[in-house]
């Protein structure tokens, strides 16, 4: 615990100076205001360093046999519905999207915010059972990776400009701080037991995938609403 408040504070120091430096040179917040932001980074700091260690003594473990377990069992189409059960689920409370989810609806307000935030779960549901097929199956990275690339250019050339950019911040959104250690040490539990080399460097790349999933299921959902 405290090395990792040690790394939080650390990481939070050059945004302390630059906001500090922009107050007596360019911006001149009310005083009040500043202090408030000084005050609130100190329980930031704390609050990020509890979450952190919460999921190095939980997520991590529970996520590494998981993973070993699932493998165990010989069984691919339970692998690949607990990956999209967990994708699906994660996705719905993670806050960065519950925020794109609102700046979708201002391009098009004939979505919905359900509609927006269940496709992008679906996306991101999809792909991580396909990065548990990969696993699984020993599949290249390489080829999966390109197959899903062509697709995503595709689709970009199809879908309305206005949802482009959009699908690839969702893209990077999805994959934030709750669910990128639990599914990466999934992936290490999964590529433990399926990779024929010694060590888990088949785990790399569960997020690249997993990126690619939602920024398609936007795409298509542009694609589609662009017809009515």
């Amino acid at each position: 615990m405290k090395n990792i408040l040690k790394e939080v504070f650390i990481g939070m120091i050059p945004i302390l100076i630059l906001v500090t430096i922009l107050q007596f040179t360019i911006v001149h917040l009310p005083m009040e205001m500043y202090l408030r932001f000084l005050i609130n980074t100190v329980f930031v700091c704390f609050g990020i360093s509890l979450f952190l260690f919460g999921v190095n003594i939980v997520f991590v473990p529970v996520g590494n046999d998981l993973g070993s377990k699932l493998v165990e069992t010989g069984k691919i189409a339970v692998i690949l519905i607990f990956g999209f059960v967990v994708g699906f689920s994660v996705t719905l409370p993670e806050p960065a999207v519950q925020t794109v989810v609102g700046l979708v609806r201002q391009i098009n307000p004939a979505l919905s915010d359900s509609v927006i935030l269940i496709i992008t779960a679906l996306g991101v549901g999809i792909a991580i059972a396909l990065a548990f097929l990969t696993f699984f199956l020993r599949l290249k990275y390489k080829y999966v990776v390109t197959v899903g690339f062509g697709l995503l250019i595709i689709l970009m050339i199809l879908a309305p400009a206005e949802f482009r950019s959009m699908a690839l911040d969702v893209g990077a959104l999805t994959t934030g701080s709750l669910t990128v250690p639990f599914f990466m040490a999934i992936g290490v539990g999964i590529s433990a037991i399926t990779s024929k080399s010694s060590d888990n460097q088949a785990s790399f790349g569960i997020l690249a995938i997993t990126s690619l999933g939602p920024i398609l299921a936007i795409l298509i959902l542009g694609i589609v609403s662009s017809w009515f």
